[in-house]
């Protein structure tokens, strides 16, 4: 089923505040499921650049959840004062917390995975 950009864009912005879209109109925004061992193999898959201080770590070949295999997400700003940084990043299929920052460069949650994993398997 094709849909106009408009019915795409309103689509998405209910998905980040969290409101019922049409089952069709949510497969054609995320896509479909990935499977375990899909996931497994992304997992694996996944390397860290980490750069100097001020700049975030590069997770390649792109960003994703480590729960369910999303690439899509929205970020929770938590409206603190000027200097402060503090926000969130949440999984647009399962609302895991993927990422975020809290006065220090950002930070997603396969840093932790694939530090451990690497640790495990050499």
């Amino acid at each position: 089923m094709k849909y106009t950009v408009e019915e795409y864009i309103k689509g998405c912005k209910c998905l980040e505040y969290g409101e019922k879209i049409p089952r069709k109109l949510k497969k054609a925004i995320l896509g479909k499921m990935v499977t375990k061992t899909k996931l497994r193999r992304m997992l694996s898959d996944a390397r860290i650049n980490y750069n100097k201080y001020p700049e975030s770590a590069e997770i390649l070949p792109h960003p994703f959840c480590p729960n369910c295999g999303c690439d899509g997400s929205y970020v929770v700003d938590h409206y603190v004062e000027w200097p402060e940084v503090w926000y969130d990043d949440h999984c647009l299929k399962c609302h895991m917390i993927v990422g975020g920052a809290d006065n220090s460069p950002y930070y997603h949650i396969l840093e932790d995975i694939v530090e451990i994993h690497d640790k495990l398997i050499p």
